[in-house]
């Protein structure tokens, strides 16, 4: 499976907006892996073990090891993916982004299925099948999604993730 740029270039972009960028570059020269996808193409496909490594390390760097900056760091990439790539969504309600779920999805992983599930107007199961299951993509998923959700309307967003054996299940819930 593999992962669009956009989303380590958002990673990146992060890092260097929360801590400055000599602390990027002290992470760069700990973990030089990332070097060579530290200027990747937002366009182009990286190995999604890469992407997953990057979060992993970046919350043991970075973070209290807690995943919490990784919920952020999600939030600031649907803030970023907002201002740019996904700029036609601006103006809709949540329900209608989960309504293109799956169409989303596909824009940044190469394989794997989005599901949703209305439970209520605002109340969704997000299922993201045959996809890797990382505790550090989904807190980033989760964070991206309650990031969307806030940006389009929605208040008070919870979010929760739910076992799953062959990918990641999310379960949100919000405001209007």
């Amino acid at each position: 499976m593999q992962v669009k740029g956009r989303s380590l270039k958002q990673t990146f972009d992060y890092l260097k907006e929360k801590f400055g960028e000599q602390k990027l570059l002290s992470f760069l020269d700990k973990y030089q892996e990332f070097e060579s996808i530290n200027s990747c193409s937002d366009i182009d496909w990286y190995p999604v073990e890469s992407f997953i490594s990057l979060l992993e390390k970046s919350d043991s760097f970075f973070g209290y090891c807690d995943l919490s900056i990784l919920e952020d760091m999600g939030s600031f990439a649907a803030k970023k993916s907002f201002e740019s790539s996904h700029k036609l969504f601006t103006g809709m309600k949540p329900a209608t982004l989960f309504t293109n779920a799956a169409m989303i999805f596909s824009t940044y992983y190469s394989d794997g299925k989005a599901e949703t599930e209305f439970i209520k107007d605002n109340r969704v199961k997000l299922s993201l099948l045959n996809f890797p299951c990382s505790t550090h993509l989904s807190k980033r998923i989760l964070g991206w999604s309650k990031g969307v959700i806030a940006l389009t309307g929605g208040k008070n967003v919870k979010g929760n993730e739910l076992p799953c054996k062959n990918g990641l299940i999310f379960i949100f819930e919000w405001d209007n």
